[in-house]
């Protein structure tokens, strides 16, 4: 009967299959096995790291195609994983994103000027985006979700079709701006419910009226 040497298992399931042994299995069960590896990998992780490090550049082919192939399968993990480290260390990834811009100036602007270009809907989207925060910034008015504003503006900018709030007509790609409800200058918040899809033209007439005062104004035109 086959027995783990270390915890005493002896479902053969729990097993890793070896075709070196008589039986066809490991001498130690998965989970065991798993123990015994990560303790090999800790106590000689600088060995390890420095043949990787060799092996992948003699095979930059084979390596890329191993990590695509990982990535796939564990791509949820993954993301899960960066995002809770995001969530948990926010200053130190800051401090190592001007640490690496500094000392990187025009490799980052480079690669800055390469992605605008290659997507310039999206890089028009980011820069008002931005440019709108500060502005509220500065205003010292109540700003929401950062995340959630940043995907309106992509939104706006990007999405095949976008009826202006006001006019209801179509909008071109190139020609819809941001508008907000009730705007900064009156202590409008910049969050996602003061927020609107708008045409040029009705944005500068709308100017810093609130949604309803300018509604009422075109109404009184007609």
């Amino acid at each position: 009967m086959k027995r783990c040497k270390t915890c005493g298992e002896t479902d053969v399931r729990q097993f890793w299959k070896n075709k070196n042994f008589p039986d066809g299995l490991s001498f130690y069960c998965k989970e065991c096995s798993k123990k015994r590896h990560q303790k090999w990998y800790e106590n000689n992780k600088e060995k390890v790291n420095v043949q990787t490090k060799k092996w992948r550049e003699k095979n930059p082919e084979k390596a890329r195609a191993i990590a695509a192939k990982s990535h796939k399968k564990h791509r949820k993990e993954k993301i899960e994983r960066a995002t809770e480290y995001r969530k948990t260390h926010r200053e130190l990834i800051r401090i190592q994103q001007r640490k690496y811009v500094k000392n990187n100036k025009e490799k980052v602007l480079e690669s800055k000027r390469k992605w605008n270009l290659a997507h310039p809907e999206l890089a028009k989207a980011y820069h008002l985006a931005n440019q709108r925060l500060r502005e509220a910034r500065k205003k010292k008015v109540t700003i929401g979700n950062r995340e959630e504003i940043k995907r309106f503006y992509i939104y706006v900018h990007t999405s095949p079709y976008i009826e202006c709030t006001y006019c209801k007509e179509p909008v071109p790609k190139g020609k819809r701006q941001v508008d907000h409800i009730i705007p900064l200058s009156r202590n409008g918040e910049h969050s996602l419910l003061n927020l609107a899809p708008s045409c040029m033209t009705c944005n500068l007439k709308k100017f810093n009226k609130t949604a309803d005062e300018f509604r009422s104004d075109q109404d009184d035109t007609k």
